[in-house]
């Protein structure tokens, strides 16, 4: 496994051998554009390419690269995150990339990826089926009450049954 510092040691290798890059594409300072290696790194993933230095050979991301390249070593600190402002991690054109923190990474995601992204991690965590919920949501609406619900579900906490009944539990839309 390679390790975080990894990745951004071979940015400031490549960086000092002469890499560059121009207009999204990666030059060499030993011949004109170096091929771009599609990378597993996500989906759909970064664009990456290998130097060797010290014997050893080192993966480098293009967008950690440009961003070091505008942003100097600040780009490589602890908890700063390159942002793709298009949301399109192929996209490595100077004026498509940004430094940040996580949280602004995140921001610049459309809502609905986000809203999508936190409804997924949410029902991994529920402990209710949105099957169950809406066997919850129609017996209080025949009259059941929050006492017998509980009961029947195993549910000790009067909020938890609140916010099962009033608020959006779902992973789906009703």
């Amino acid at each position: 496994m390679i390790r975080e510092s990894d990745f951004a040691k071979a940015v400031v290798y490549a960086y000092k051998k002469g890499y560059r890059v121009i207009d999204g594409h990666v030059m060499s300072p030993y011949r004109d554009t170096q091929p771009l290696i599609l990378s597993v790194y996500g989906n759909p993933g970064y664009y990456t390419f290998s130097i060797r230095h010290n014997k050893r050979r080192y993966k480098v991301r293009v967008h950690q690269l440009i961003a070091y390249q505008k942003f100097g070593k600040k780009a490589l600190s602890p908890g700063i995150q390159v942002r793709h402002m298009d949301d399109n991690r192929l996209n490595n054109r100077y004026s498509n990339i940004r430094i940040g923190s996580a949280s602004d990474n995140s921001m610049d995601r459309p809502s609905e990826q986000r809203q999508e992204q936190s409804n997924k991690a949410a029902s991994k965590r529920r402990k209710y089926s949105d099957e169950q919920i809406g066997e919850m949501r129609r017996l209080h609406g025949e009259g059941w009450s929050y006492k017998q619900l509980m009961e029947k579900f195993n549910i000790s906490s009067k909020g938890t049954m609140s916010n099962i009944i009033n608020n959006d539990y779902t992973t789906t839309k009703e």
